[in-house]
């Protein structure tokens, strides 16, 4: 939404901001502020940023709880919103130049707090040495970082938990490991065996049936509706019973 609407919307709703209890040059500042942010109204990098700045001055001028109070009053902002202003602001204090010229996208993805700060450098650098990345490849990169940085903590956590168990309890937990990755490598491996078996299956009755095969299929569906499966045919043929 942009900051005209949000602006109508926050007169048409009667919010207003008790400015009546601040200092009066702190009051002048917050609605000059304002101002200034209700006048942004392309939806661009710079505008997000300059009204992210704003942001992060007001906020230091009001006591704990009341911005958030500011900010529905003059806007119709959300905290959420307001959070990813100031992150994008944040980015571009010693990065302007190159921050500015990113797409929205892209420029919120670096700005997550919850994007590592190593890949969110190794970006910055590429876009710096004025390589193009796509929004999505920025977006894979995030994640697979993520990825790595939630794996390296699980084996940081398990190397942890290992250093704290007694050597008894180390040798137990190792072979219930070692079971579980064997259970799950026979798992795998029969599944895989299925996967050729099926394949093998639909060569043979393509083969062998020909132009009966959709004859079979349409059995084989009827016999499924009827909850008779089709290692009863294979039995019935085993043992010679029609």
């Amino acid at each position: 939404m942009s900051t005209v609407k949000a602006a109508v919307m926050a007169a048409k709703a009667g919010n207003t901001f008790d400015y009546s209890v601040l200092p009066e040059a702190i009051s002048t500042d917050l609605r000059a502020g304002a101002d200034r942010i209700r006048s942004l109204v392309k939806p661009s990098v710079g505008d997000i940023i300059a009204i992210g700045q704003e942001l992060q001055i007001a906020k230091g001028k009001l006591e704990h709880g009341r911005f958030g109070e500011w900010i529905v009053a003059e806007f119709c902002m959300s905290a959420r919103s307001a959070e990813n202003y100031m992150r994008a602001a944040a980015l571009a204090a010693d990065k302007n130049e190159i921050v500015s010229d990113l797409p929205l996208t892209t420029l919120y993805l670096l700005a997550a707090p919850s994007t590592p700060n190593q890949v969110r450098d190794k970006i910055i650098a590429r876009f710096q040495g004025g390589e193009v990345i796509p929004v999505e490849a920025v977006k894979r990169m995030v994640c697979e970082a993520k990825e790595a940085a939630r794996e390296a903590q699980e084996e940081e956590k398990e190397k942890r938990h290992q250093a704290s168990l007694h050597p008894s309890s180390r040798r137990r937990r190792q072979r219930r490991l070692e079971r579980a990755e064997e259970q799950r490598r026979q798992r795998e491996e029969a599944r895989e065996q299925a996967e050729s078996a099926a394949n093998e299956m639909v060569q043979l009755l393509e083969e062998r049936l020909g132009a009966d095969l959709p004859r079979f299929l349409e059995l084989h569906l009827i016999m499924q509706t009827g909850h008779v499966w089709l290692d009863t045919v294979v039995t019935r043929l085993r043992s010679g019973k029609p």
